[in-house]
């Protein structure tokens, strides 16, 4: 049996082209050793559309969570480093960093694996002078990621799902070349060109959402309705993208009809304008006000914001929200103070 054509995971143009700074000073590819991620660092070395990079730097980091399993992860993707050279011609380097065990707290431990990844990775690529960190996130991974967001209540901006650029730190960017393409269509390319990868056992542990979504959700709501659930999927997220700054222009407008003069540090907020707004537009108008001030917005759960906007409009009341800010209302206006 013939593996599906495994063609759509090449450029036919360079998807960086135009921009400053280029790929010419090198690409730091973030490489686990999975199917994905050895998928992606194959096919970009080997892309003739991206040889003007002077460098490739495959760079892998160790957790420490499944020792000997993750140390033979390492070995691996400097094992491809150097074959991927060989085959090329071209310059490609290996960088790797070692977690200790425990130097990830258990607590929220996927969410502080990936700071710390992304932490490295950009420190990583500022040290060698790269200015691109590209990664191997699919169309799968998006359907996940979305499905999680929708559970949570997530809104446009949250539904716009993993970004294809984002900026990574002050001279770092992250691309994911492979997001428009499906894990089957990965796997398929790994068959095609003989290529091995590792396989993480911890993606079988359902503890996890994601890993719940990805072994049992997506599979019984394809098996279930049929049609392409990861396109579909996609198409929402796009749409997201279009909806999303038009949001943003219009919790803007609402923040400004609140917000009356500053007093030093302290955000102050017109009462009388506060008993006229719906919630959607103040809930909106907070978040506004959140991130441009940029308090703790995640520490904040929906059912706090729920009670903050019930309670904001009465005179007297006083609440202490998370990261500092002190709330007090007063008879003509509220008040939100930073610590």
């Amino acid at each position: 049996m013939q593996p599906p054509n495994p063609q759509p995971i090449t450029l036919s143009k360079n998807p960086l082209s135009g921009r400053e700074p280029g790929i010419e000073k090198g690409v730091l590819l973030a490489v686990s050793g999975g199917p994905d991620s050895t998928a992606m660092a194959h096919a970009m070395v080997h892309s003739p559309v991206l040889n003007k990079s002077s460098k490739w730097v495959l760079a892998h980091i160790n957790h420490g969570l499944r020792q000997k399993e993750s140390e033979a992860d390492l070995e691996f993707v400097a094992d491809l480093a150097e074959k991927l050279g060989k085959e090329t011609g071209k310059q490609v380097l290996f960088e790797s960093k070692s977690l200790a065990p425990g130097e990830i707290p258990e607590t929220g431990l996927e969410a502080h694996a990936r700071n710390i990844r992304y932490s490295w990775l950009d420190q990583t690529a500022h040290s060698l002078g790269i200015s691109w960190v590209f990664t191997g996130h699919t169309r799968s991974d998006q359907a996940e990621t979305l499905i999680m967001r929708m559970l949570r209540g997530a809104g446009w901006k949250g539904m716009r799902g993993i970004q294809a650029e984002r900026k990574l730190g002050l001279t770092t960017g992250v691309f994911r070349p492979l997001l428009n393409f499906s894990r089957d269509q990965v796997l398929a390319y790994c068959q095609h060109y003989g290529l091995s990868f590792r396989e993480d056992s911890s993606n079988r542990n359902n503890t996890f959402l994601r890993n719940r979504i990805r072994n049992h959700l997506l599979p019984s709501l394809s098996a279930e309705f049929g049609g392409n659930l990861e396109e579909a999927l996609a198409s929402l997220s796009r749409m997201a993208g279009i909806f999303y700054p038009r949001e943003v222009e219009l919790a803007g407008a609402s923040l400004r009809a609140l917000e009356k003069p500053r007093a030093g540090k302290q955000i102050v907020l017109d009462l009388e304008e506060l008993k006229r707004i719906n919630s959607r537009d103040f809930s909106a108008a907070m978040i506004a006000l959140w991130t441009r001030e940029g308090w703790p917005l995640d520490a904040i759960p929906r059912k706090r914001w729920e009670k903050l906007t019930s309670q904001i409009t009465k005179s007297g009341y006083k609440e202490d929200l998370p990261g500092g800010i002190r709330l007090e209302v007063f008879s003509r206006t509220a008040v939100l103070t930073p610590a």
